[in-house]
């Protein structure tokens, strides 16, 4: 049986996010301090991810007001 994975809050979510911006940031310094090509390619990589998780957030966020809506 699949462990259950635990519900996020919007907080911790987007804590992730920042850890991931953060991670993004040093990458572009690295690419465009020093030239290093592989930081772009990484950095490119965590926003990908960033992107990805962005529509989940707003989606629980949406869910959320629409129910703080209806009470």
């Amino acid at each position: 049986m699949a462990k259950k994975e635990a519900v996020k809050t919007l907080k911790e979510m987007f804590e992730e996010m920042e850890e991931k911006m953060n991670d993004a940031g040093a990458f572009i310094d690295r690419f465009e301090q020093k030239g290093i090509k592989a930081a772009a390619s990484k950095a490119r990589k965590v926003l990908q991810e960033i992107k990805k998780d962005i529509k989940p957030l707003r989606d629980r966020i949406t869910e959320m007001k629409t129910r703080c809506n209806r009470v």
